[in-house]
């Protein structure tokens, strides 16, 4: 959640009814390790119950084992990474964002039928970051 900046109002609104803990300008890919002990931290030591709105699949990888571990809720990451949808999906993780995937084929789709382009006409650049 967004504590300071442009996307504050944003934060203070997801406050109503759950406790937040944020951590502004922390969001760093080298970091996995850090986060995953923070996830520690938060889960075991103040007690919270689950993870909502996590940001960013490198946090995402790293808190999900931790959230499993503990049985803990892990809700509406902020990533379409296929690493949090696995088949069998796991218990607690709860995907509210669609998979990179299911995006792509959803814009390959309408590129098809509705800007009526060929499949060798469509072309995708995406980043591998975690």
């Amino acid at each position: 959640m967004a504590a300071e900046g442009e996307a504050v109002h944003r934060g203070r609104r997801r406050r109503v009814g759950a406790a937040a803990f944020t951590r502004p300008g922390e969001y760093n890919l080298r970091r996995g390790t850090t986060i995953g002990g923070r996830s520690v931290e938060l889960l075991d030591a103040r007690g919270v119950l689950g993870v909502i709105g996590n940001v960013g699949t490198p946090t995402a990888v790293a808190a999900i084992p931790v959230a499993l571990e503990r049985n803990a809720l892990f809700w509406g990451a902020f990533t379409g990474a296929g690493t949090l949808r696995k088949s069998p999906p796991d218990r607690c993780v709860f995907n509210y964002r669609a998979s990179y995937a299911q995006e792509t084929a959803a814009m390959v789709d309408a590129l098809i039928d509705q800007a009526c382009l060929a499949p060798a006409e469509i072309a995708f650049f995406t980043q591998r970051d975690a």
